[in-house]
């Protein structure tokens, strides 16, 4: 077996430049290769240093709460001060309007089934009752396609 060398160094430092790279959307990994070091490194200072792991889920945690904001907004619909350049009198001229962004369904049904899970969860129901009207049905379009390659 070779020699293992010096555990990397934790440095407070890294707390602050982990907080900003985790508001980016930074993994475990990726604060890995940020630092030079190997991934269950990371997870060693996650567990021995409280402060990095306190600024490392800080950063996770704005981002999260950022994204379910924006997630809202879009499933409620929302109307944001916007810019429009027109051309007034020969010049251009910007112009303030309100734009409206209208409720996004796909939005909705996904913040509701995770807020909501029991009463908007996808509910799948099979039937497992074969009535004799089914049965013959089937039959038919076997029938059908048995046929099919004969005309």
């Amino acid at each position: 077996m070779g020699k293992r060398g010096p555990a990397p160094t934790y440095k407070p430092e890294f707390c602050p430049i982990a907080y900003k790279f985790c508001l980016l959307g930074a993994t475990n990994e990726d604060l890995a290769g940020l630092f030079e070091v190997c991934l269950a490194t990371i997870g060693n200072w996650l567990a021995r240093h409280p402060e990095f792991k306190q600024a490392v889920q800080a950063g996770r945690d704005v981002v999260d709460a950022d994204v379910a904001h924006a997630l809202l907004h879009k499933a409620k619909g929302f109307t944001h001060t916007d810019v429009k350049i027109l051309q007034i009198e020969g010049e251009a001229r910007p112009v303030e309007y309100n734009r409206y962004f209208p409720p996004d369904t796909q939005a909705a049904m996904f913040w509701l089934r995770n807020r909501r899970r029991k009463q908007w969860r996808e509910r799948i129901e099979l039937e497992h009752t074969v009535t004799d009207e089914k049965l013959r049905e089937l039959e038919e379009a076997g029938i059908r396609a048995r046929n099919a390659h004969r005309r």
